[in-house]
């Protein structure tokens, strides 16, 4: 899913249930940019996770992230739910919610 740049009223939400307390690796993936948004300019997105109202807010250089998945950063998480929102208050002139993934620091599994 993709938007223009707004000012914060429309976001995307991805919920995942983490199988047990660690640190996970938060990743989000942007698709191929000259092949599907080229005329578009990318900007800097906010991306808050949530995990029982403790929220973290983290920047991403959606400008700079090169096609595929880029590495947000690794949190120290609790076990069950946590939200990943990305709202369209941007520096650029669009944001794209394609996918993100969690997965243990370090490889473990």
């Amino acid at each position: 899913a993709y938007v223009k740049a707004g000012k914060g009223n429309t976001r995307a939400e991805f919920t995942a249930t983490l199988p047990r307390a660690g640190q996970y690796d938060l990743e989000i993936h942007v698709p191929m940019k000259r092949r599907f948004f080229a005329i578009r300019t990318w900007g800097m997105w906010t991306v808050v996770v949530d995990q029982d109202g403790d929220r973290t807010e983290l920047e991403f250089d959606a400008a700079a992230a090169e096609g595929g998945w880029s590495l947000l950063d690794t949190l120290d998480l609790g076990d069950g739910e946590v939200t990943v929102q990305i709202a369209d208050d941007v520096t650029g002139q669009i944001v794209v919610a394609d996918a993100i993934r969690w997965t243990p620091a370090g490889g473990g599994r």
